[in-house]
């Protein structure tokens, strides 16, 4: 199972959902926030989770946050991006760079 948080608009939606479908074609996605790519893409092959939807004290910060926490404990495996000038790079906490 691999869920991802919304980070970005629209574009970012529609890439961020690719490159996990190519990743992981075989993996249950979940996607939490994807409001706007829920309004373009149907059907999508993913199991949505609008804004809306998240109980009003949880917050898309706050849920990043607890997911990192359990990355940290080692209960959870995630992955993130450092953003550099003129690089992109992304790192899985379990494993290293890649």
């Amino acid at each position: 199972m691999i869920i991802s948080i919304e980070d970005g608009r629209l574009g970012n939606q529609l890439f961020q959902y690719s490159a996990l479908k190519k990743l992981f074609p075989t993996e249950k996605l979940i996607l939490v926030g994807y409001d706007a790519l829920d309004h373009l893409v149907e059907p999508i092959d993913a199991k949505l989770i609008k804004k809306s939807q998240l109980p009003s004290w949880l917050s898309l910060v706050l849920l990043r946050k607890f997911i990192l926490f359990l990355s940290n404990l080692r209960l959870l495996s995630s992955i993130s991006e450092k953003k550099k000038p003129d690089v992109i790079l992304a790192r899985n906490k379990k494993r290293g760079h890649f």
